[in-house]
């Protein structure tokens, strides 16, 4: 679901080439839409009330992970808010947005399945997506095959990524909410392309805190080793 998102089979640039079918742009005259779940005072937005601490939390973590990413996904939806014409079903952007409390554009509930090995495509490579595992199962384990590796992933775990293929398989009651952005929504709202973090974007988030000087050395310690 999403406050503005394009409506299935509305994803391709025209004209309908084969090059613009596989980057999944949208075309010139469709409009955003706000996702049926969140019109009409449904259930979907007493849920985004009800977690609308999580969901800061939720940011927060994209914002120390990927600031970047956290600063457009902002400004997104920001200008969503400021000129909703970009949406066709304006009415029901206003609620929609009134406890959206998260800078990701997109979120996806998956309940009771497996999920198969398989890389999410509808976002750019460099851009994180957050997964969370909720339920009351036993042996989840999160796989991913390109360094041959499993993770524990039981009720409360979080992950983070988007470019390996991965897949998850648990035993009972569970549930995943996956926190995404979708590149032609970003496109459509005027933000420019955020790419792989470096060394600089981590030195900047540390800058706009008062962080004493030992902890403010150790975390840039700590990070030097993964500058891409």
């Amino acid at each position: 679901m999403s406050p503005g998102w394009f409506a299935q089979a509305h994803e391709v640039r025209q004209p309908f080439t084969l090059e613009n079918l596989l980057t999944l742009k949208q075309g010139p005259n469709h409009k955003l839409v706000v996702s049926p779940p969140l019109q009409n005072n449904g259930n979907a937005l007493k849920w985004l009330e009800a977690n609308s601490q999580v969901h800061t939390l939720i940011g927060g973590i994209l914002m120390v992970l990927q600031p970047e990413l956290f600063r457009i996904g902002c400004n997104a939806l920001e200008e969503l808010a400021a000129n909703p014409y970009h949406v066709g079903n304006v009415q029901h952007l206003p609620a929609a947005l009134r406890d959206w409390n998260l800078p990701f554009n997109g979120i996806a509930i998956i309940s009771n399945r497996l999920t198969p090995l398989h890389r999410d495509t509808y976002g750019r490579k460099e851009w994180l997506d957050i997964l969370v595992a909720l339920g009351e199962y036993t042996h989840g384990r999160l796989e991913i095959p390109a360094f041959n590796i499993a993770f524990q992933y039981d009720p409360g775990c979080l992950a983070a990524g988007r470019l390996l293929r991965h897949g998850a398989t648990c035993e009972g009651e569970r549930a995943c909410i996956a926190y995404y952005m979708r590149n032609n929504v970003m496109e459509r709202l005027g933000q420019e392309v955020v790419s792989w973090n470096n060394i600089n974007d981590y030195q900047q988030l540390v800058a706009q805190f008062d962080i004493p000087g030992y902890w403010k050395h150790t975390f840039e310690e700590s990070i030097r080793g993964f500058d891409c």
